[in-house]
């Protein structure tokens, strides 16, 4: 027969196994809601496994006390072994979860899983076969254990030992504090308790107090363990939440300096062309709903270049920070003061009143920043060029504004260390310009350009020189001054393709023009772009190998401006020009950037006189002085000279009486092809 409860010290101890039980069942119920609410905040692997390993637990506690309270019970004796093994069943998954194996233990667990799945299985079928085998019996006076039950609690043992092992030899291997320490106390006293139930089992098998021990211990142990899991999960939780705290600081952090990075420029600390694109947008906002006058400046280091070419990136850095702490202090900007990139800053000017404040605003900012600055023990003379708009006058659109701005600063840099403000005009000027370039591109690519010849005669009439021009037969630029034209291709950069594309033309006629008529230099004009360029003689060398020519068939004109840029590169150019053979002529003397030291350094052999000059002889004594000056200078310094735009015959007379060479105007020859030269000077 199974136990019975006839045994008085049986009765006497159920009470206080009952109410331990239910205990346990109580600790279990709060351990399980608490996992259960830990898995709603965060559905991971190791919270299911937990629930399921409560629910089991509870089924367990449940079970067991309904057991102690009614031992008679065959179904309640199933239902304790079979809950307790389903507990054991679930403990190589808890382990997987939470230890996160790799390879050789991975392989383990699936092992040990199998292993006790499969004596699961036994069970279970026993339990329907032939359920004496997981019983305890009374037989003649002795308490017979079912054989199963041994192989239950052999198994359990095992699973908890081995846990136990797992867990101590691989959880240093991990990085998170989230169950490992709580839980090798756990399966220790989980194996405790196991080997503590085997050894009342064997001690008091032939009487009933076995029953004071065998699922007590169990329980305690499973108790114990439980315990020490949800306590675990509730720190790996709380580490979870200040490491989420951590992670949310961090990305605060990461975000500000993501701001500062976006909005904020990095060398000198100053709001950048985002940030100010961004607060322009708002002054515009506010210009237009408070009627304020605000003002926009973005201001140019001129030839910034050559500071960083000279002296090199880190001194110009420093002087870009001097510049910007240099505004700040003068002007106390700080928040409306832009670096909008390299050498160029920005102020926003907050209800400047009308234009007049903001042009004497403009003149102080030259005169503060336009001086001799120190940096390092080294002088630095800076000039600056400034643009400016005036909200809302000048724009209601961000993109509108700035854009004019630019479109004020570039004017201003057209003669450098000054100021524009922005006009209808302007940019009537500038979309007329932008046209043009356009124009210009096309007529490169569509081969419309052409070229023709100006004479320079001697005294007599003679051919003595030519002057190639060019012309362009583009429709947008046939009503366009070459003048013009020129003018915008030298600004665009296109200055550069069309210079050699007309040497190449030039080439041709003035070998062309030797072979019929002798030999006569055409002179070509040298834009200033290509004359600083420093690989000005080897493209040349490269032409001369293509068209052999010399210098008696081909020479060069300079204007005065190309001298000041880059002055160091331009005379090394001329220089080595010069060496070859190539005379040098500089056009329009006297209008331009005049220096005595320029000319007499410069290995220049003519100066022509400007026709600004020459169109006041007999009207103007004071061009008449200066021309006389001019020939004065040019015989001292024994250079040749030509006389540009030469009209009326008086002038002729004028300058030939003074001692002028040649001779240059539409009293000679307007420009024409070549073909039309050949015919007016055969033989020459």
């Amino acid at each position: 027969m199974f136990f019975s409860a006839s045994s008085a010290d049986y009765r006497f101890i159920m009470p206080v196994a009952a109410v331990f039980t239910l205990i346990s069942l109580g600790v279990f119920i709060l351990a399980a809601i608490y996992t259960a609410a830990l898995t709603l905040f965060s559905l991971t692997r190791l919270y299911i496994v937990l629930v399921f390993f409560s629910i089991v637990s509870i089924a367990f506690s449940a079970i067991q006390t309904l057991h102690i309270l009614n031992p008679d019970s065959v179904n309640r004796i199933l239902g304790v072994q079979i809950s307790y093994i389903l507990i054991v069943l679930v403990n190589p998954v808890l382990l997987y979860v939470i230890l996160e194996p790799e390879k050789m233990l991975r392989r383990v667990l699936i092992g040990l899983f199998s292993f006790n799945a499969v004596v699961v299985l036994v069970i279970l079928i026993t339990a329907v076969i032939k359920p004496v085998l997981l019983l305890s019996t009374y037989i003649d006076g002795r308490v017979v254990v079912g054989s199963l039950q041994y192989v239950r609690a052999s198994v359990s043992l095992f699973n908890w030992i081995a846990g136990f092992m797992l867990m101590l030899l691989f959880h240093k291997n991990k990085n998170s504090r989230d169950v490992h320490g709580s839980l090798i106390i756990g399966y220790l006293i989980l194996s405790f308790g196991s080997l503590f139930d085997a050894i009342l089992v064997a001690l008091f098998v032939d009487n009933y107090r076995m029953l004071l021990g065998f699922y007590p211990g169990m329980l305690s142990g499973l108790l114990f363990f439980y315990i020490s899991v949800t306590l675990s999960l509730s720190y790996s939780y709380r580490d979870r939440e200040i490491e989420s705290e951590n992670s949310f600081h961090a990305m605060e952090e990461s975000k500000k300096e993501l701001m500062l990075m976006a909005y904020y420029d990095e060398m000198t600390g100053r709001p950048n062309r985002k940030s100010f694109m961004l607060h322009l947008n708002n002054h515009l906002i506010e210009t237009i709903s408070l009627g304020k006058i605000k003002a926009v400046f973005i201001i140019d280091l001129d030839n910034f270049k050559d500071v960083n070419d000279t002296f090199g990136f880190s001194f110009g850095d420093l002087v870009i920070k001097d510049v910007g702490d240099k505004i700040e202090n003068r002007f106390g900007v700080r928040d409306r003061l832009y670096r909008l990139y390299g050498n160029q800053f920005a102020i926003i000017w907050d209800d400047v009143g009308d234009r007049g404040n903001a042009l004497d605003l403009a003149r102080q900012i030259l005169e503060d920043l336009t001086s001799l600055v120190e940096i390092d023990n080294s002088n630095l003379y800076l000039g600056v060029s400034l643009g400016a708009v005036i909200l809302p006058d000048d724009g209601d659109d961000v993109n509108d504004v700035f854009r004019r701005c630019e479109t004020a600063l570039a004017e201003a840099k057209k003669d450098r260390n000054t100021y524009f403000f922005y006009s209808s005009e302007l940019e009537s000027r500038t979309l007329r310009n932008m046209s043009i370039a356009n124009a210009l591109r096309e007529a490169l690519k569509k081969d419309q350009f052409h070229v023709v010849y100006q004479p320079i005669v001697n005294g007599d009439g003679s051919l003595a020189e030519m002057e190639a021009l060019t012309r362009c037969s583009h429709p947008v630029l046939k009503d366009v001054s070459p003048e013009v034209f020129i003018s915008v291709a030298e600004s665009s950069g296109l200055i550069i393709p069309l210079t050699w594309w007309m040497m190449d033309r030039v080439v041709s006629d003035a070998l062309l023009f030797s072979k019929e008529n002798g030999i006569v230099r055409i002179n070509v004009n040298m834009s200033p772009k290509i004359l600083k360029s420093r690989d000005l003689i080897e493209r040349f060398s490269a032409l001369n190998k293509r068209s052999p020519i010399n210098g008696s068939l081909l020479g060069f004109e300079i204007t005065e401006g190309a001298i000041i840029e880059n002055v160091d590169q331009v005379v090394k150019n001329l220089r080595a020009l010069r060496e070859r053979g190539y005379r040098i002529s500089l056009d329009d003397f006297g209008t331009g950037y005049s220096s005595l030291s320029y000319i007499k350094n410069l290995p220049l052999d003519k100066i022509k006189i400007d026709k600004r000059f020459v169109s006041g002889i007999s009207r103007d004594v004071r061009d008449e002085a200066l021309i006389n000056s001019i020939i004065s200078i040019a015989k001292n310094l024994k250079m040749d000279l030509v006389a540009e735009g030469v009209e009326m015959l008086n002038q002729l007379v004028f300058l030939n009486d003074r001692g002028c060479q040649y001779f240059q105007g539409y009293l000679f020859s307007k420009p024409v092809p070549i073909d039309e030269i050949l015919q007016e000077y055969p033989g020459n």
